[in-house]
């Protein structure tokens, strides 16, 4: 399926209003490229809460912990290939807490789902409700903690890719099959849009940006930020997922632990860039 990633005619205001309602906290602007107006106009008809299906019943498929760290977004700059030493070594060090650690002889798929609650429930998908809260509240029921102390006790096999949820959802809903691409583009590809590149380019290339970031960083992003083509993205397409299905998710992983190494999308770092460094501003301009 292919999309227009430029929903609006200003991607800048859209950019503006995502951290006015979301305070910056993740980089999900995918979700909020019509403004907020779908919030909006829900709230404007006297909805006053939301019934979500956010839960925690299990998760993606892991051979090692840095498998669990990059699926829930909790990667660090030196998990990927292709950022160079140097830059690394000029940016603020990253750390885990040490909660968020695995735990001695904790098996991978407990690590995978305790961190799924404990750091991607509140940081990620959490913050991404903090934009839709500012017009009507949500209920999650299940995240029920009764149903979350029952998931713990499941064996792996039934909490990897939510096995036991999506035979009890395939009960429910026999003949009902599962969406096989994504609905929207990932934030990325909204970045590498060219309309919305012209945006994070001249953040790229404005003075305060070496300022903010480091001569370092931004030489890197500048040096390796490629906006598409065209203004149209393919969120996923039916040939490459049907051949990426042929090869067994224990060996994807495999080659990407121990050969090909993980890689940080460009897109998606100088999203972030451009969020962290325009939440600063906006932070500064209201405390001034």
């Amino acid at each position: 399926t292919e999309h227009n990633v430029q929903l609006l005619n200003d991607f800048e205001t859209i950019l503006h209003t995502f951290l006015i309602y979301t305070e910056g906290r993740n980089d999900h602007i995918n979700s909020f490229m019509d403004g907020l107006n779908m919030w909006k106009e829900v709230a404007s008809r006297d909805f006053k809460y939301i019934i979500r299906a956010d839960e925690a019943f299990g998760w993606l498929p892991v051979k090692t912990a840095l498998d669990v760290r990059t699926s829930v977004a909790m990667a660090k700059f030196s998990d990927y290939k292709n950022i160079p030493h140097n830059v690394i070594a000029s940016l603020p060090e990253l750390e885990i807490p040490a909660y968020l650690e695995r735990r001695y002889n904790e098996i991978i798929e407990d690590y995978r789902d305790r961190i799924y609650q404990q750091y991607r429930l509140p940081f990620v998908i959490g913050a991404l409700q903090d934009g839709p809260l500012t017009f009507l509240e949500f209920i999650n029921p299940l995240l029920h903690p009764e149903l979350l102390a029952f998931v713990k006790q499941l064996p792996p096999q039934l909490r990897t890719s939510k096995k036991l949820y999506a035979s009890w959802v395939d009960k429910l809903l026999p003949g009902i099959p599962y969406a096989k691409t994504p609905a929207i583009p990932e934030a990325y590809h909204i970045a590498l849009s060219p309309l919305n590149a012209k945006t994070l380019t001249a953040f790229i290339n404005d003075d305060s940006t070496i300022n903010s970031l480091g001569s370092e960083f931004v030489t890197f992003i500048k040096n390796n930020f490629k906006p598409q083509a065209d203004n149209t993205n393919k969120t996923g397409s039916p040939l490459r997922t049907s051949v990426k299905r042929l090869f067994p998710s224990a060996l994807k992983k495999l080659v990407r632990n121990y050969i090909t190494g993980y890689e940080m999308n460009i897109g998606s770092l100088v999203l972030r860039a451009y969020i962290i460094c325009m939440m600063q501003k906006l932070m500064k301009d209201s405390a001034e």
